[in-house]
């Protein structure tokens, strides 16, 4: 569980992550706190992806659709909206004209020069944009930012209301990164300053003692801010200026007292490292260890303290002071990777560090689930994978190599899958694929031939190989294209889109392919990066993205945009297909969806009607985070038009979501939906009963509130014949001797005792405006 508000104590992508916020009431959610790099929803969940569209009722979805808006209060600021959505709400005009329709019309609507949209603030609470009126509305980009409202500097406070204060916005102004223009606000020379105000200590509390006369642990790294020694090198930036990073500098012996619980990259190296950033798929330390196994680290099963994958977890932390050498992790890792759940075998992710989990030697005689898909590998996957266009069979048996299967085996068949309609539906996702005007995609798989001489020259070498040499084992394409899911590399795990080095059976990683090559090895796959034409002179082609074609032809901006620009297709030749995923991590989306399915354990056996909803809950779970769809997600969207998030999403999924289950529960945020009729009207009305940590008609406001964690040390309570005695705890919130709130909790002492180093106990004290001296 949470301790701290920001959840950095527990390890990344763990059960409880927040993903479950929106649907679910818990203190953790309600009272956790965003890191500086991230935008919060309001709801517990924590978001560094701006890209989000907002419709109705707040809701947040990951693609956009047409949707009517009936109610206009302002124009101007309707018609700004419109031409920043492209016209996406169905009453804007000009939604088929040009940009210079709906430009003249904001010049004739708007009064002013200057346009202050949206009318609130943005990300904080003195952080607003300005468009102008003449903007170049093909530019989401504002034109300025307005800083008014008030914020903490060191040695006073600065406030800015009556004044505007206005910065101009450049090609290189980094928006979304929004704490680097808390040093700009607190650098106005014109805005009021405040030493009597709140503010940060001038000198850093250099001067001061804390309650048992010990100097304050502060770090001198950012020249606009105090800072604990313990946020150096903690893995999160927290510097407030732009070219100043307290992560790129170490202090000697500054996490000498709490060693035991932050990870250290190694003798060394002196770092600070939070529980959650271990296994983030973000390296920061140089030599990885933080990375270490990344995928076994991932998936330890650590759902309460006492799983034996959260010991593993503290384990591996609070040994990294002692550790200077290899072996230490390995022992870690080797432990991690033996001790795996039964289920988690021939399921298609490497669990082990070796990945003998997924071999044949397991596989072959393994039984899948009547639910489930198996491979012709034996490994079983979820039916909704099978043509989903990522591979997830060792041997792609459930995308390209399935075209070729002539029958399915009686499993397969019990699951309802009908093999006619899913060889089409691959064959219609791979017919376009790279050097698929080459091969028979009905019996082939496309990709550069290895060990082969001249492997660009198609004439001699057709980059081509038999379907039923994927994932045999050996490495018929180059860099193992075609044994993707059956090799590992160190590092990252399953192969995936990283470029195997087959002569040091090292792997480079996606994103470094073709800045780094491999040991004495060309690189073939690298041809697009060319910058002269073959005559010697120099070409277009000098950006990332242009595509120098194996035909000496230059194409601009055509690398990895998911269209075949030539037509043998090279230009989109080994690209990572999922964009939306970290291309680190393959498979990111799915791994990740397994460890919030839920699995029938052997205690439950059989299946109950607790375990039937939970599966029911799980499938409804699955479609929403199922991002390999989001492509026909926005075709189905953009051919129909939707009023409301609700049509749009139950149209989709007619079977799973349902307007009482799933829609009217979230009208009222954390408050409870009440419903009802009028007497004289058939229209229903919605109120909304409010917790007491909440308020507004839709309950969208925090209420202001003290949360206080405790419980009852029962260590030295003696049992009595009664085994019942209930013991009723009463808390008071006073204030000058009046009782401003108060909140009552019973504790029944014979289940608390067995459980003392568990229970906690929530309270919350609601209060009204008031100036409160504490």
């Amino acid at each position: 569980e949470y301790d701290c508000m920001d959840w950095t104590d527990e390890r990344p992508f763990w059960p409880g992550s927040g993903d479950g916020c929106p649907f679910q009431t818990s203190f953790s959610c309600d009272e956790h706190i965003c890191k500086r790099a991230e935008f919060s929803c309001g709801n517990g969940e924590s978001s560094s992806d701006f890209q989000l569209w907002t419709i109705d009722n707040g809701y947040c979805l990951s693609y956009k659709i047409r949707y009517d808006e009936t109610v206009v209060d302002n124009k101007c600021s309707f018609y700004v909206k419109c031409a920043l959505s492209r016209g996406l709400n169905l009453n804007c005009p000009c939604r088929n004209d040009t940009i210079d329709c709906i430009t003249n019309e904001i010049k004739s609507t708007c009064n002013d020069d200057k346009i202050l949209y949206p009318h609130g603030a943005l990300f904080t609470p003195y952080y607003r944009v300005i468009y102008l009126r003449e903007h170049n509305w093909l530019e989401k980009t504002p034109d300025f930012l307005l800083y008014n409202g008030s914020i903490k500097c060191k040695g006073y406070q600065i406030s800015s209301f009556d004044k505007q204060h206005e910065k101009k916005i450049h090609s290189n102004t980094r928006l979304l990164t929004f704490y680097f223009h808390e040093k700009d606000f607190c650098e106005l020379k014109s805005a009021n300053r405040s030493s009597l105000a709140p503010h940060y200590n001038q000198h850093c509390w250099n001067y001061s003692k804390t309650y048992n006369n010990r100097p304050y642990a502060i770090a001198h790294v950012c020249n606009a801010q105090c800072m604990s020694m313990y946020r150096v090198r903690d893995g999160i930036y927290d510097c407030i200026e732009e070219h100043v990073s307290d992560e790129d500098r170490a202090i000697n012996g500054s996490c000498l007292s709490i060693k035991h619980h932050r990870f250290q990259c190694s003798q060394s190296e002196v770092s600070c490292l939070l529980a959650g950033a271990v296994g983030d798929s973000d390296a920061h330390c140089t030599n990885r260890q933080d990375e270490y196994e990344t995928s076994a680290l991932r998936d330890i099963k650590c759902e309460k303290r006492s799983d034996e994958g959260c010991q593993i977890h503290r384990k591996y932390i609070s040994r990294s002071p002692m550790a200077n050498t290899l072996p230490m992790y390995n022992n870690i890792s080797e432990t991690v990777g033996r001790k795996i759940p039964f289920q988690d075998y021939c399921n298609s992710f490497f669990d082990t560090k070796s990945g003998t989990d997924e071999s044949s030697m397991f596989c072959d005689d393994w039984l899948c689930p009547k639910n489930q898909y198996r491979c012709l590998s034996n490994q079983c996957i979820p039916t909704d994978w099978v043509c989903d266009g990522e591979w997830d069979c060792s041997d792609a048996s459930d995308e390209q190599k399935l075209i070729g299967i002539d029958k399915f085996d009686e499993h397969n068949v019990e699951t309802g899958l009908n093999l006619i309609r899913m060889k089409q539906k691959c064959f219609e996702i791979y017919k376009n694929q790279p050097f698929s005007t080459i091969c028979n995609i009905n019996t082939e798989f496309p990709c550069m031939v290895d060990r082969s001489k001249g492997p660009l020259n198609f004439t001699i070498n057709r980059p081509c190989i038999d379907l039923n040499r994927i994932g045999d084992g050996i490495s018929d394409c180059i860099g193992s294209y075609d044994e993707r899911n059956n090799l590992v590399c160190e590092i990252y795990g399953m192969l995936g889109y990283h470029f195997h080095c087959s002569n040091s059976a090292s792997c480079i990683e996606y994103l470094q392919l073709c800045k780094f090559l491999c040991p004495d090895e060309h690189a073939p796959i690298c041809f697009h990066k060319e910058r002269k034409y073959k005559n010697g002179t120099i070409s277009e082609c000098n950006n990332d993205n242009d595509v120098m074609c194996l035909n000496d032809k230059c194409l601009k901006n055509a690398r990895c945009n998911k269209v075949l620009d030539y037509p043998d297709g090279e230009d989109e030749y080994w690209c990572n297909p999922n964009v939306a995923e970290d291309p680190r991590v393959y498979r990111e989306q799915k791994r990740r969806l397994r460890s919030a399915r839920t699995t029938n354990k052997l205690p439950y056996y059989p299946i109950n009607d607790i375990i039937k909803n939970k599966c029911s809950n799980t499938k409804l779970v699955r479609q929403k985070s199922d991002y390999s769809k989001l492509n026909m997600i926005n075709i189905k969207v953009e051919q129909i038009k939707y009023k409301t998030a609700y049509e749009m999403v139950n149209s989709l999924f007619p079977d799973s979501v349902k307007e009482e289950t799933h829609y009217v529960p979230f009208i009222c945020n954390r408050g409870v939906t009440v419903r009802q009729k009028q007497p004289d009207d058939q229209l229903e009305v919605t109120s909304c009963f409010c917790p007491p940590s909440f308020y507004g008609e839709r309950c969208e406001y925090f209420s202001d509130h003290i949360t206080i964690i405790t419980h009852l040390d029962l260590s030295n309570w003696h049992i009595s014949n009664n085994k019942n005695v209930v013991i009723k705890v009463l808390a008071l919130f006073l204030f000058n001797n009046t009782i401003i709130d108060y909140y009552d909790f019973h504790v029944q002492t014979i289940s608390y005792k067995k459980t003392i180093s568990l229970n906690s106990d929530f309270i919350f004290f609601i209060h009204e405006q008031m100036s409160l001296l504490i």
